[in-house]
């Protein structure tokens, strides 16, 4: 039986007769690895000395061998797994066990069981972590980690076809993660996961599987992805993939727990770069998730200028959240909507499934939720004359239920937009939910806080109270700015850019990841040390000007639309079919232009929008601007009411004077019964403006004229 076991995938462990026993020395670690792989190999005393300690002279290599081997042998106890022999030293294999050799061994086998037995050994690359400067070690090491990597992916590969096979889908979808996350080209694997999702129902994860995919082959190879992935990208576009087994469901976790929990992972915009150099703040905001869900809520907010990284990092948040069972709530302000009450929580409301708890609600609670989601209200929600008090306590009975049931993770983005009422709400809830297993982010722009009184009275009030963490996010410093860099071209690449890069970007990641994108894509001519950011308003021009005909339209209606929208939206108002729109969607995803978030569409980052919108002609603005209110009439027939503000300011925007009163005045009184006073106002005033622009028939009638001075003016 053996006496030791070495664990060398994923790094370096060892016990003897079943006690961990500390390794300290790195050279003592890496030569037991060289003498495990193959265990039993005969190696010359000489060649050993020369692989650990080539830069000294052959006589002190040999006394650094012997002392080693001392040390070993004093540390493995008797009977010694070492075999000394004059000149040579090996591993003796029936007292030594090797997780290298059990993997390989595994890996040869073709039954499901030792498959899954070599995936589950293979927990890292060769003595991962270890670092040694000696140039033969290290050339062993670097083609030992390639084979044994190349032999895991082959490993992974077969079993995933076999789990398949077997219809082991959620098992399969694990597998196809670690495949792909081993070896990121490895396009069939991504494509066998957007089956997957799209066979469990997880339409939004498939389509967010085919962005991965796009970066990741970007990124290592600088390749499209295959007609076959783009062709699979829009079948699941037009939904023709039928859901053969339902979504799993998420278990509950208990409050204290913070064990790992498989779930879907949501990704921001903001994530389609790596997060480089915030684990100060991700640190931060790691400790308030883990102390809201001992049942003690905390608020935290994440300041910085645009493009420096907020979406990312609560990203990353939102996907530890979601991984140790909790429940991700996400809701957005817009700055064309800032005049609409509650909008960021009606989204994090609907988004987050909280309607699954109405039910349990008191009548009284959803009547008032009624005014914020018509659809789960009871019978048409009246108007009074009380405050809104009474809603604001409905919203906190609804998440403090279903923080009990599951904690909560609340993000709230671009709060510089929020309206006084979302504003009020969320000092509401902050005051209320104290002890509920809840934590509160918020993100902002720093330099759109001074015009945000509101915003700044609830957070302070809520500071008072000794809840806030403030995060904070400034540029990263110059080895940053390097590290993210080298993480989106090569070593040569980024040692050409660093300089340059660093001084037009000042640490800013978005600007960062647009140059160096550009400078792939062969967009940015000469040094790209320009004026920023004005030099990134030219590179996603030029950008989006490569895109074909129908995806530049495309974009420029989505521009429109401005918020992020549904599939059937854009489909319908650009007139185009629904393969038609698969196939530029899926270009407009490829070249990072758009991106699926759940199941709405919306541009990677709003600088692109802005960019896009900038270049539409007014009299063509005019126009979308029709289309889309049409479009959103038919789509949302049975829905008007609360739709009504979107289509009085499209139909505003795109002068259609008499339809844009009708919708406005029909946002008003939605706002008043939501106690959003001053929202009501504004949309009435808006109104006015537009009745002012309707022509008044009898001045048209007095202006005719007189019978014989020409043809009469028709009556409209």
């Amino acid at each position: 039986m053996a006496r030791i076991r070495l664990t060398l995938l994923g790094g370096f462990q060892m016990r003897v007769d079943d006690r961990l026993v500390d390794l300290p020395m790195k050279k003592g670690q890496a030569l037991l690895a060289y003498l495990s792989i193959p265990v039993g190999k005969l190696h010359l005393r000489d060649k050993l000395g020369a692989l650990l300690w080539g830069e000294v002279s052959e006589p002190a290599a040999r006394a650094a061998l012997r002392q080693a081997l001392f040390v070993l042998r004093r540390l493995l106890g008797e009977p010694s797994p070492l075999r000394l022999q004059d000149e040579t030293v090996a591993l003796d294999g029936d007292l030594a066990a090797i997780d290298v050799n059990e993997f390989e061994d595994c890996a040869d086998g073709g039954t499901r069981t030792r498959l899954e037995r070599a995936a589950a050994l293979y927990r890292g690359e060769l003595l991962e972590g270890l670092a040694l400067v000696e140039p033969g070690f290290e050339e062993w090491l670097v083609g030992e980690r390639r084979r044994l990597r190349e032999r895991a992916v082959g490993t992974l590969d077969k079993l995933l076809a076999l789990q398949r096979e077997a219809g082991q889908l959620e098992t399969a979808v694990e597998t196809a993660l670690r495949l792909v996350t081993l070896d990121p080209v490895q396009e069939h694997a991504h494509r066998t996961l957007m089956r997957l999702h799209a066979q469990l129902g997880r339409r939004p994860a498939a389509l967010r599987q085919y962005q991965i995919c796009v970066s990741a082959l970007q990124r290592e190879l600088r390749a499209e992805p295959a007609a076959e992935t783009k062709a699979l990208y829009r079948e699941i576009l037009q939904r023709r993939l039928s859901a053969q087994h339902p979504p799993s469901s998420e278990p509950p976790v208990a409050a204290d727990s913070f064990a790992q929990h498989e779930g879907p992972a949501r990704a921001a915009p903001g994530s389609e770069w790596p997060m480089v150099g915030r684990a100060q703040a991700l640190g931060q905001l790691r400790d308030a998730l883990q102390t809201a869900w001992s049942g003690r809520a905390r608020l935290a907010s994440v300041i910085g200028e645009a493009g420096i990284g907020k979406s990312r990092l609560v990203a990353e948040l939102g996907a530890e959240a979601l991984a140790v069972g909790g429940r991700v709530l996400a809701g957005h302000c817009h700055e064309s909507e800032q005049v609409l009450a509650f909008a960021p929580w009606i989204e994090a409301l609907r988004g987050g499934l909280l309607v699954d708890h109405v039910t349990s609600l008191p009548p009284a609670c959803r009547t008032e939720l009624g005014r914020l989601l018509p659809e789960i209200a009871d019978e048409p929600v009246a108007s009074t004359s009380d405050g809104a008090a009474q809603l604001f306590e409905a919203v906190a009975d609804l998440v403090d239920r279903a923080a009990s049931a599951r904690p909560v993770l609340l993000l709230l983005e671009d709060v510089h937009w929020a309206d006084d009422m979302s504003l009020r709400l969320l000092a509401f809830i902050g005051r209320r939910l104290t002890s509920a297993r809840m934590l509160i982010v918020v993100t902002a722009r720093e330099e759109d806080l001074p015009h945000a009184t509101a915003l700044r009275r609830a957070v302070e009030e809520l500071a008072a109270q000794g809840r806030l963490v403030r995060c904070p996010l400034g540029p990263l410093g110059r080895d940053e700015t390097r590290r993210l860099a080298r993480t989106l071209v090569t070593s040569s690449e980024a040692d050409r850019l660093d300089e340059p890069l660093w001084r037009a970007s000042e640490g800013n990641p978005f600007m960062i990841v647009e140059m160096v994108r550009a400078h792939r894509a062969g967009l940015a001519a000469g040094d790209p040390a320009l004026s920023i950011p004005e030099r990134v308003r030219k590179l996603l021009a030029i950008r989006i000007e490569r895109l074909s005909d129908r995806a530049q339209r495309l974009a420029a209606l989505a521009a429109v639309i401005g918020r992020p929208f549904p599939w059937t939206l854009l489909q319908r108002a650009a007139g185009f079919d629904e393969a038609e729109t698969a196939e530029i969607v899926e270009e407009l995803v490829r070249r990072r232009i758009l991106l699926f978030e759940g199941e709405s569409l919306q541009f990677t980052h709003d600088h692109v929008r802005q960019v896009v919108d900038r270049d539409i002609f007014p009299a063509r603005r005019i126009v979308l601007h029709r289309r889309v209110a049409e479009t959103l009439e038919q789509i949302y027939a049975d829905q008007l009411d609360a739709h009504a503000f979107a289509l009085g300011m499209h139909y505003r925007q795109g002068e259609m004077w008499a339809k844009a009163v009708h919708y406005l005045q029909r946002a008003a009184r939605q706002a008043s019964l939501r106690y959003a006073h001053r929202e009501a106002v504004a949309c009435y005033e808006q109104a006015l403006t537009g009745r002012a622009r309707i022509p008044d028939r009898g001045s048209m009638r007095k202006k005719r004229p007189a019978s014989g001075s020409g043809a009469p003016m028709r009556s409209t």
